[in-house]
């Protein structure tokens, strides 16, 4: 496949030839502009569609990332947040500031279904492998992270330290095994890692009391699984008093920093992991090389944005300011690689020639119960066996 970039280069070389007037946009430049204020973002799994959460309308805007174009929008309940599509991509979930409830959204008719009930409102809210539904709560009267299990229809006791929990920040590993949670808005800044692979989830990892500062701001996990960054308004303060983090989500040690300047607030990367777009003050977005952690450049914009997103190419950055949304030409990356089209990468696919995008894993080898159908033990001992009567 030729990259979209290489074709419009070729396009615009061929026009200008023929005498014809053309446009190429370049990274940092706006390609739209939309009057929506959004709050935050989510990606279909299979399709480059983003939904955005607009609080102003009380609605879920749908972009279709390949126009470029605003391709509906569905009434989902006061003050919507944080979102996550279904391990099959059929279901939206809208954490329901409001309301104490998660919105239901049927991905194929784009209709409102029956809500879920929960405890408190939430803000947030992520899926693990099995389908458990994982909700961060909005108000500061609970400080646990609520759990709802669709196989029951119930909530399970909730679960977490008040010093991640409250006013909770979600993140969840491609697996569907590992959430991450961290708070929002508190001193000292707190990131927890848990794995959520059996029915009762297990603390792995706490940061220490004051080690990644304070006043949490955004919590962004790459799309490969494998860094974690934890923005907090005061910095991390690991190399300089304002920087970001790039920690491994698998040991979790600090790889290297990303020195923004006061004060950190929002970090997204392409989805391969290689660029990083950071917000710590009004007037651009700082792009970085997030392997050489050097700033590449600044993207002009006026105010600050409050949300970062970024397309499944790569190529689109987008960036919810106080009056509209803006979308960007951005950095590229390398190619979402999804051979099975599940909606998992191929390089963290547990099975990658077989769709199956709940990566359910019940023996927990590695791959998947897609792929792991056949049990090798008894065939190893049929050719054992041939092999002694020879």
């Amino acid at each position: 496949m030729v990259p979209r970039k290489i074709k419009c280069n070729a396009l615009a070389i061929l026009l200008l030839l023929l005498g014809a007037e053309y446009a190429v946009s370049a990274p940092g430049d706006i390609v739209k502009e939309f009057s929506l204020v959004g709050h935050s973002f989510v990606a279909d799994r299979t399709r480059n569609i983003v939904y955005m959460s607009v609080t102003g309308n009380n609605s879920v805007a749908i972009l279709d990332m390949n126009t470029l174009e605003l391709s509906g929008s569905i009434f989902v309940g006061s003050s919507p947040r944080g979102m996550a599509v279904s391990r099959d991509g059929k279901t939206l979930y809208v954490a329901i500031a409001g309301a104490s409830s998660l919105a239901v959204v049927d991905l194929t008719t784009r209709t409102l279904q029956s809500p879920i009930p929960l405890p408190s409102s939430a803000q947030d809210v992520e899926i693990d492998y099995t389908g458990r539904i994982y909700a961060a709560p909005a108000s500061s009267n609970f400080s646990s992270v609520m759990v709802y299990n669709p196989a029951t229809g119930a909530v399970t006791a909730p679960f977490g330290a008040a010093s991640e929990c409250y006013s909770a920040m979600l993140e969840m590993s491609p697996d569907g095994r590992t959430l991450f949670v961290a708070n929002q808005g508190l001193s000292p800044g707190t990131l927890a890692k848990y794995d959520v692979s059996e029915a009762a989830p297990t603390l792995v990892w706490r940061n220490g009391h004051g080690d990644l500062g304070s006043n949490g701001q955004d919590l962004w996990l790459t799309q490969n699984g494998k860094h974690i960054y934890y923005a907090v308004g005061g910095g991390n303060e690991i190399v300089s008093g304002y920087d970001i983090a790039q920690i491994d989500a698998n040991g979790m040690g600090i790889l290297g920093t990303l020195i923004i300047g006061a004060y950190p607030r929002e970090i997204v990367t392409s989805p391969d992991g290689k660029t990083a777009y950071a917000v710590h003050t009004g007037g651009h977005i700082d792009v970085w090389n997030a392997e050489t952690f050097l700033k590449t450049k600044e993207y002009a914009g006026t105010d600050e944005a409050s949300e970062l997103f970024v397309d499944k190419t790569g190529n689109y950055l987008l960036a919810a300011f106080p009056t509209s949304l803006r979308i960007y030409e951005a950095e590229g990356s390398a190619p979402f690689i999804d051979n099975d089209g599940d909606g998992v990468d191929d390089s963290v696919d547990n099975c990658p020639a077989v769709y199956n995008p709940d990566q359910k894993d019940t023996d927990k080898d590695g791959i998947g119960n897609a792929c792991d159908q056949v049990d090798v033990l008894p065939i190893y001992k049929l050719l054992l066996l041939k092999g002694r009567r020879k």
